[in-house]
């Protein structure tokens, strides 16, 4: 595999979501950062970093709702290794 085609982190307990646009939005995970997300392109088949989710999140959901924008929930708080909602967040999945 090319080096263009790796994640800008590597991570795991991750989530994936198939954008409008063909993209797919990659946030959170075990990266060290909890809280990075990224895009991958497949037709140019590249990796770029996008905003950051608000909270770490790793084990949460994302959900593409019909407005358009991706819904990250749960994941439980690292230090007590929680398995409850501790927030929610959406954010816009029309990436230029």
């Amino acid at each position: 595999m090319d080096d263009h085609r790796l994640m800008n982190h590597q991570r795991s307990f991750h989530t994936a979501t198939l954008l409008p646009n063909g993209k797919v939005l990659v946030a959170g995970g075990d990266d060290g950062d909890n809280t990075s997300a990224e895009l991958y392109d497949p037709v140019a088949g590249t990796w770029s970093s996008t905003g950051s989710l608000n909270h770490p999140r790793v084990f949460h959901t994302a959900t593409l709702l019909n407005s358009g924008l991706v819904l990250a929930v749960g994941g439980p708080e690292r230090a007590a290794r929680k398995r409850t909602i501790r927030s929610l967040e959406r954010g816009p999945a029309q990436v230029r």
